[in-house]
């Protein structure tokens, strides 16, 4: 959570589309912005292989 803080700033919300919306404004620093998208591309592939391994039987 710490992390995320110091990425997304006090804009962070459990709300999937409130974080979206964050995602889509106009970042001060492009860098940012392009840092934000990973770190949201990341964790959501990462959910993603969670949930595959667990729905055909990996561990």
């Amino acid at each position: 959570m710490q992390t995320a803080r110091k990425m997304f700033g006090s804009t962070i919300s459990p709300y999937w589309t409130d974080t979206v919306v964050s995602l889509l404004q106009p970042a001060r620093i492009q860098l940012d912005s392009v840092l934000q998208k990973m770190v949201f591309q990341t964790v959501i592939y990462s959910i993603w292989r969670e949930r595959n391994s667990r729905r055909h039987g990996g561990v």
